[in-house]
């Protein structure tokens, strides 16, 4: 689709991606990963605003003007969206079109973005989300975007596009083609799971499992809680997770939580990896490639090597926008 644009487009529940066709030089490609948080702007703390609030995105949601896509710990009073509905939040809504206005173009020609495996199954939950996002938006008084057509997927679908189209080992592409694959999708929310063979998605053999990467910080935050006897800022531990930092403010010093983390990722890991295992022995699936994508990708890794020792385990160098990328991918090749 020469001088189209196409937006490959992931709204998780800790980070919003997106990849997009540059409006002014259409054949430049453009990743972007931004923080989740969205709040009306009576909400978010005034050091934010300030004088920084021109250049912070802007949205209006039902008439209320909203800031989209900055640091959750810098809302007031936040109430976290971890349900199932998540599309249909306020907050779901402010990203996307946030993520419109970052875009910058008047109109975009096809949008790509992924869900659940469990939601996508549901025929009228993906009918849904298809029409929410498609046709005309309202960013504020002034500003409009129309999207023109959106193709929705299972998350993990775009990890895969991603390995296959990017990747340069031609061995593992080889056994990608003739073998079993299977991509592992740990995110914030819930840990998805997709299988293919020979290019084509076995459904029978896909799933879900809402042990996601924020109940390992949950739990990372109790163990930080019982040991110091105080209250984590669960909004400030993600980020200082996401930003690959091992310390948080707690107690009147600065505490090193590696040690709380590595004992919720062994207690919480193989809970997921297990449920994807007894799905895959009912259906007698026995992967050659594992691709891990997502945020959670490095947490689950070693579970996953663990529990297949057979199977070539790939974790791509940029995991978290890999499905992104493979949105964007599939919405110019199709």
């Amino acid at each position: 689709m020469a001088d189209k644009i196409i937006v490959g487009l992931d709204i998780g529940y800790s980070n919003l991606k997106f990849v997009f066709n540059d409006p002014e030089n259409p054949k430049s490609v453009v990743t972007e990963l931004l923080p989740v948080g969205a709040a009306p702007v009576s909400q978010v703390m005034q050091g934010v605003a300030g004088d920084k609030g021109s250049s912070l995105i802007q949205v209006d949601i039902d008439g209320e003007k909203w800031y989209s896509a900055i640091d959750p710990s810098m809302i007031q009073g936040l109430c976290r969206v971890i349900h199932e509905n998540y599309p249909s939040s306020n907050q779901y809504k402010a990203l996307f079109l946030g993520a419109l206005a970052r875009i910058g173009a008047p109109v975009i020609d096809r949008l790509v973005t992924g869900l659940p495996v469990n939601q996508y199954l549901d025929k009228q939950y993906t009918q849904n989300l298809k029409d929410q996002l498609t046709g005309v938006h309202k960013l504020n008084s002034k500003v409009s975007v129309e999207v023109k057509e959106v193709l929705v997927v299972p998350q993990p679908i775009g990890a895969y596009m991603d390995t296959t189209q990017n990747v340069k080992d031609d061995g593992l592409l080889e056994l990608i083609a003739n073998g079993q694959t299977l991509v592992l999708d740990p995110g914030f929310f819930s840990v998805d799971w997709v299988t293919i063979v020979g290019g084509s998605l076995a459904t029978e053999s896909c799933g879900t499992s809402f042990d996601g990467v924020s109940v390992i910080l949950e739990k990372t935050a109790s163990y930080l809680s019982a040991e110091y006897a105080g209250t984590v800022n669960f909004s400030k531990l993600e980020k200082s997770v996401v930003e690959g930092k091992r310390q948080i403010a707690l107690s009147g010093a600065m505490r090193d939580f590696t040690e709380f983390l590595d004992k919720a990722i062994q207690d919480h890991a193989p809970r997921s990896v297990n449920a994807m295992q007894n799905d895959l022995r009912k259906n007698t699936f026995t992967p050659d490639v594992i691709i891990l994508a997502g945020g959670g990708a490095k947490f689950f890794k070693e579970t996953t090597e663990r529990t297949f020792k057979n199977a070539r385990i790939v974790v791509l160098d940029r995991p978290e926008v890999s499905n992104a990328n493979g949105f964007w991918l599939l919405g110019a090749a199709t």
